[in-house]
């Protein structure tokens, strides 16, 4: 069975604080990046268990998108369903965490 997932596919930045956050000031952290959006997460979620599945959404042409497609290319998700559009950036998350 083939599977489409139609949404959202960027790259979710966290930043873990090393300490408490300190208004005003630098904070230390550590940086992670990973694929994100649920469209995306539900399809390597579907490939994980054996699924053919193929991702759906919009990029930039830029390297979080080269990123991005590389990551699920690894993890047997289609990314022929990524659309590109080089004016504008691909879409991302950032949390901050303590």
């Amino acid at each position: 069975m083939r599977i489409a997932c139609f949404g959202g596919a960027h790259l979710d930045t966290k930043a873990h604080l090393a300490a408490n956050p300190r208004l005003g000031s630098s904070n230390p952290a550590r940086i992670t990046r990973a694929p994100g959006g649920v469209a995306c997460n539900v399809a390597r979620g579907l490939a994980r268990l054996g699924a053919e599945v193929v991702v759906c959404s919009v990029v930039g042409d830029d390297a979080a998108a080269a990123e991005l497609t590389a990551i699920l290319d690894g993890e047997d998700v289609g990314t022929g369903g990524l659309a590109v559009d080089a004016q504008r950036p691909t879409a991302g998350y950032l949390a901050v965490l303590d």
